[in-house]
């Protein structure tokens, strides 16, 4: 597991770059290349000599005789069972590009699956900002309670003195001690939560996660509307593969030629005349050239313009689907930037109100009761401030991932 052990502080960024790193399906990049290599070397093997040795052994109902007879020559017939056992040795001169073009589909394929496996990885980001993203709020809402625990102890400290002296209900304490009860409840859901938060993340990340981490945003750039995502490369590559295939057709059809030589040791040899076991060899040039792909290739370059266009079609429907995303988180933007203006104002005065509440409670001109309900539209405030905070930031975040930066 890649660990980065003690971090005070974590950024998304490192989280980003730490999951891309753990992840075990990264470990197949090293497959392909792998692939790759075996693919083109074996394409090129084309190139060495081939060499291939036959042997058999016949009989013939009949043979070639000499149809005349010359007193001073007598010809031996032929033996019915002949044999032959011979090697041929065949070295590649030109093939039309048909190696090179095999290699070139080796390649494509493989940068296929390199950008299919950039397109996997690049989704653990939302995941990865899912966990980091529930994790601040946890901390956020530590940090709220917090803040109503200090305000509730006073307004507890205050009861409890007017309880002593007289001027305060008993009932009115109690309320008080409940609420602050209730807040450790809520501490110790939010302490669960975070410890679960932080340890899938830390499995996810393979870094190093405990209580004392602090997980910060860095100073983003400005957000960018041209899309870069690595689905873009992927319809590329495939566009590429289908390129490296029509390479192939052209090749299949142009001639080919080698350099040959055959050798062999059998009864005829090359003269057939003469019926012992001879050795004999032939070498030469040759061509060979299938007329038949001249036409079957037609058919083939169709499918294959239509395989470009359905690449093409993926593509353009990707980007039409990826614009609408960001258009609708354009708009949630401008909604939470709104909600964040009003939250303000709406915590400003149920602060005003909370504060003048205390100051009743603490003269004994309003209950318990009636303190509470206004601490609780207060935090109620400050809870949807730092839920529309966090939205915000986590929209921004996912504005980046859907356009690729």
């Amino acid at each position: 597991m890649n660990v980065l052990l003690a971090l005070a502080t974590v950024t998304l960024l490192q989280c980003h770059e730490a999951a891309l790193k753990n992840y075990p399906l990264v470990k197949q990049a090293g497959l392909i290349e792998k692939t790759e290599e075996y693919s083109v070397d074996n394409a090129y093997r084309g190139y060495y000599p081939q060499v291939t040795v036959t042997a058999q052994a016949t009989y013939q109902s009949a043979v070639t005789e000499v149809p005349i007879k010359i007193p001073q020559f007598q010809f031996e017939a032929l033996s019915l069972d002949q044999y032959r056992a011979q090697v041929e040795i065949t070295q590649t001169i030109w093939d039309g590009n048909a190696m090179g073009s095999q290699s070139d589909q080796a390649r494509a394929q493989a940068q296929i699956a390199r950008k299919q496996l950039d397109v996997e990885l690049y989704r653990l980001k939302e995941r990865v900002n899912q966990l980091f993203f529930g994790i601040q709020m946890v901390d956020e809402q530590y940090e709220q309670i917090r803040l109503l625990r200090a305000d509730l102890q006073a307004a507890l400290t205050s009861v409890s003195a007017a309880v002593s002296a007289g001027a305060a209900q008993k009932r009115d304490q109690y309320l008080l001690e409940a609420e602050l009860l209730n807040l450790d409840q809520r501490e110790t859901k939010l302490r669960a939560a975070a410890v679960s938060y932080a340890a899938v993340l830390a499995r996810l990340t393979g870094i190093d996660l405990d209580t004392s981490t602090t997980y910060m945003l860095e100073g983003g750039s400005a957000l960018q509307d041209n899309i870069e995502r690595p689905e873009l490369r992927l319809f590329a590559a495939q566009a590429g593969f289908v390129d490296a295939r029509t390479d192939a057709i052209t090749a299949r059809y142009l001639p080919k030629f080698s350099a040959f030589f055959n050798g062999g040791y059998g009864r005829p040899g090359l003269d057939m005349l003469l019926n012992e076991f001879q050795p004999y060899y032939i070498t030469g040039v040759r061509m060979v050239w299938s007329l038949t792909d001249l036409w079957a290739s037609s058919n083939e370059r169709d499918l294959l313009d239509v395989n470009h266009a359905e690449i093409g079609v993926q593509r353009e429907t990707f980007l039409f689907n990826t614009g609408l995303t960001m258009t609708q988180q354009k708009a949630d933007l401008a909604v939470y930037d709104e909600l964040l203006s009003t939250d303000a104002q709406i915590i400003d005065k149920r602060s005003v109100v909370s504060a003048i509440a205390r100051e009743q409670l603490a003269n004994g001109t309003i209950t318990a009761h009636d303190y509470l309900r206004d601490m609780n539209a207060l935090d109620i405030a400050r809870r949807e401030r730092t839920l529309h905070a966090i939205q915000r930031q986590m929209t921004i975040e996912a504005y980046r991932i859907t356009t690729g930066h």
